[in-house]
């Protein structure tokens, strides 16, 4: 779903979480926005990361040169949508191409081959000048493998529902196996956080995406209760405008540019599923309460908010898509009531 003005393309991650709000009011659109990016797929697998009527962004040279992409999260908007609008057709029309989107990960992005992805251009992040970049590319990140960890499991469930029941084991396989890779590699146990690499160094910085495994579902129980820890640390990314990009006694922390420090709804958003996961609904609960009153403070939805006060800082595409889209739906139809959370627990 396009904006009418400014950003006249359709973006990769973007579409994915329009799906999600679109499927609470017309699951056919809903269906759409993920047939629109999965029709732009290229042979090798890859899906750009926008798509324009003269074509597709797919390499982008600045900061540094490199193919562009997004995070893999269309196989767990599928998934949603179809708890929620039940369509086995659909799932059978986007199973093989979200197939191949998993395996140009690993295929493309993997250059120790050590079954971990990385990020060969920051955009692919979707976190663009995150500081996790900054000390070079590519970046073996947690975010990423966590985004693949649920990418998978939401297949395992898919080939489930279609049938193919040894294929969804092999996928319930997998999910474990990026678990235990990830914390062999992430795992920092003096810092209870899961570091993020370059070069196979870790780098020195700390952000809501080095607690991104609690999403898998699969941590042993003493490193979830240290990522919580983290998670609501008021010094980090607890308090009242929760949760900052980067964590708020962190020396790269910067209250007010865009991914090194601001509030981003979609992040919550995520961090709401992998609590409900958890079984920690009350804290699941506040995060959403704390989301939707920052978003409620102000007549239009922007794209961030500083973390500390309530004040917008930017305006761009995907508040301008979301104003389009979503002004005429309550709020709960965005960060629904439901618990249909992913589950890749063997």
């Amino acid at each position: 779903m396009p904006s009418k003005s400014h950003y006249v393309g359709l973006w990769l991650w973007d579409s994915a979480l329009h799906a999600l709000a679109y499927r609470h009011v017309d699951p056919q659109l809903a269906r759409n926005q993920l047939r629109a990016m999965l029709a732009c797929q290229l042979p090798d697998g890859m899906l750009p990361d926008a798509v324009y009527d003269e074509g597709v962004v797919a390499t982008i040279d600045h900061p540094i040169k490199a193919q562009v992409t997004k995070p893999p999260i269309l196989a767990w908007a599928a998934l949603k949508l179809d708890e929620t609008s039940p369509s086995l057709e659909f799932l059978q029309e986007i199973y093989i191409p979200l197939v191949r989107l998993n395996s140009w990960w690993f295929t493309m992005n993997d250059d120790d081959g050590d079954g971990l992805a990385q990020y060969n251009h920051p955009y692919s992040s979707g976190l663009d000048n995150n500081p996790l970049w900054d000390y070079g590319m590519p970046v073996e990140s947690p975010d990423l493998n966590t985004y693949l960890c649920v990418q998978m499991g939401s297949l395992a469930l898919i080939a489930e529902r279609l049938g193919m029941v040894a294929e969804g084991a092999m996928w319930r396989r997998r999910t474990a196996a990026i678990v235990q890779r990830m914390i062999t590699d992430f795992w920092d146990e003096q810092a209870g956080l899961f570091r993020a690499l370059y070069n196979e160094q870790p780098i020195p910085v700390v952000t809501p995406f080095n607690l991104y495994p609690l999403w898998t579902g699969q941590l042993p129980q003493h490193i979830s209760d240290r990522l919580l820890a983290h998670l609501t640390n008021p010094a980090e990314f607890w308090g009242e405008y929760a949760l900052p990009s980067v964590a708020r006694n962190d020396p790269h922390y910067d209250p007010e540019c865009m991914w090194r420090g601001p509030v981003w709804a979609n992040v919550n958003y995520f961090f709401i599923e992998a609590l409900r996961q958890l079984g920690q609904q009350d804290l699941a609960n506040t995060l959403r309460r704390k989301t939707l009153d920052m978003i409620a403070a102000h007549q239009d939805i922007y794209e961030y908010y500083t973390a500390f006060q309530m004040k917008l800082t930017y305006l761009t595409c995907h508040s301008e898509r979301s104003e389009e889209s979503l002004e005429s739906l309550p709020t709960q139809a965005v960060f629904g009531t439901d618990n249909l959370t992913f589950r890749p627990k063997l």
